[in-house]
């Protein structure tokens, strides 16, 4: 849009209004799960394979494993859980999450120690989804 600023404005303001609503391009590797899942996924299969195809079999395990993941974090999930105050229950929840990740022998563990975060981040920044689930 070059410099036409009220153009290029309109323009981020509806992505950033698609991204919040959850809107994401197609990607034939994810199944139908409920919304608040697909993130995660998307995260567990972006780390697991990349740009690469995957496997029926793959999908199923990533699936599961997200599954596992989403659960867990959800479980723990209250009000008040991202308080600086809880930080001790951050921690073990983010333990519990590598150990899952671990168990699950679809990646190195190079890339769980990178990954592990990152669901935390996401379960903080879905929160009120997670909350509802």
């Amino acid at each position: 849009l070059g410099e036409q600023w009220d153009e290029l404005t309109k323009a981020l303001q509806g992505l950033v209004a698609e991204i919040k609503a959850g809107h994401v391009a197609p990607d034939d590797r994810m199944p139908d799960l409920p919304e608040h899942y697909g993130p995660f996924l998307r995260l567990m299969v972006d780390v697991a394979a990349g740009d690469r195809p995957i496997t029926d079999a793959e999908r199923k395990r990533l699936v599961d494993l997200t599954l596992e993941v989403v659960d867990t974090i959800a479980t723990e999930l209250t009000p008040s859980f991202w308080r600086p105050n809880r930080q001790p229950a951050q921690d073990a929840l983010g333990s519990r999450v590598f150990e899952i990740l671990m168990a699950s022998r679809l990646m190195p563990t190079a890339q769980i120690e990178a990954l592990v975060d990152k669901p935390l981040e996401l379960a903080r920044a879905n929160h009120d989804q997670l909350l509802k689930s």
